[in-house]
């Protein structure tokens, strides 16, 4: 063979070669940055993602001594912990919103009703207001604190299956401990929780799972548990508390912060979804916490004895 026809051919497999490493490197940059961006949405570069990612693995090394089976688990531990959005270098507080004080709050839940509780707490927060803006129109909530309680227990069972079975190995023994649970304790799930239960759980199930925590939170806090009212702007810390019988009996379900925060996470709802449309992404408060404590106010005044993964937030 002429030896220029052995060059050229020698040529083009290195030129192959190389397209195929750059493209290589281009996919695994881009699936890096993407994956960062679920841990932080501003991240741009590589070099960002490869930030966020240390970080993360380090939170998670630090609270848990090992290290992260999969990026789902990774995920929902930060989730669970109040740590997301990971901060970028040098911008750990920069972004931070101000939390308005609870006295603040309280002062607007007592002084404050109807469309003027909603256009205060919205002022406190410096979102925009839409003159669309109106009360849900509920009068009282139709679940008893016997309802509630046996929600929020069931809810409870269910986020910390999520937690363990994405953080564990042996997702068939994390599977039997839970359903010999439920079985025991005769924790009331729906068909969809019952389901949920099985070792090839899909990861967007486990992470809809753990989203549960806002909605106990708001459960909790329309039972009079919770006192704290935190603003839809980062989760809500969750306590280890299971309501056993005794304090369903001892609990109440205090109607009139009900009405009022129903009304209230309907507007941030339409709020959301009308900023949305107008382009606005900088919205100071989290879509995804206030489509889940929605979720369960409207589970909450439901008179149609819908269960609750079947509840929907359109507005």
């Amino acid at each position: 063979m002429d030896s220029s026809l052995i060059m050229v051919c020698v040529l083009s497999v290195v030129i192959v070669i190389s397209l195929a490493c750059l493209v290589w490197v281009y996919c695994m940059r881009s699936f890096s940055i993407k994956r960062a961006k679920e841990l932080n949405p501003n991240v741009t570069t590589k070099k960002q993602a490869k930030y966020v990612f240390d970080t993360a693995k380090k939170l998670y090394f630090e609270a848990t001594g090992s290290n992260y089976p999969d990026f789902y688990a990774l995920k929902m531990f930060l989730l669970q912990a109040n740590l997301l959005p990971i901060p970028l270098q040098g911008q750990m507080q920069k972004n931070k919103m101000k939390m308005p004080s609870q006295s603040e709050i309280a002062k607007i839940i007592k002084e404050k009703s109807g469309v003027d509780f909603i256009y205060a707490m919205f002022d406190l927060l410096g979102l925009p207001k839409s003159q669309y803006l109106e009360e849900y129109g509920a009068t009282k909530p139709t679940k008893s604190i016997r309802e509630v309680y046996e929600r929020v227990r069931a809810m409870r069972v269910m986020a910390q299956f999520a937690y363990e079975c994405s953080t564990s190995s042996n997702k068939k023994q994390v599977c039997k401990n839970y359903q010999n649970m439920v079985d025991e304790y005769s924790v009331a799930l729906t068909e969809y929780e019952k389901n949920a239960i099985r070792p090839d759980i899909d990861q967007q199930t486990l992470v809809d799972l753990s989203w549960y925590a806002e909605g106990i939170y708001v459960l909790e806090l329309v039972m009079g548990h919770v006192e704290k009212l935190v603003p839809p702007v980062e989760p809500a810390e969750i306590s280890s508390w299971v309501p056993t019988k005794e304090d369903a009996e001892k609990l109440k379900i205090h109607n009139k912060l009900a009405v009022k925060l129903l009304d209230l996470y309907f507007a941030y709802a339409w709020t959301i979804r009308d900023q949305m449309f107008a382009g606005n992404k900088n919205l100071q408060i989290n879509s995804e916490i206030v489509f889940e404590r929605y979720k369960a106010l409207l589970w909450l005044f439901d008179e149609e004895g819908t269960d609750y993964d079947e509840i929907t937030t359109d507005t």
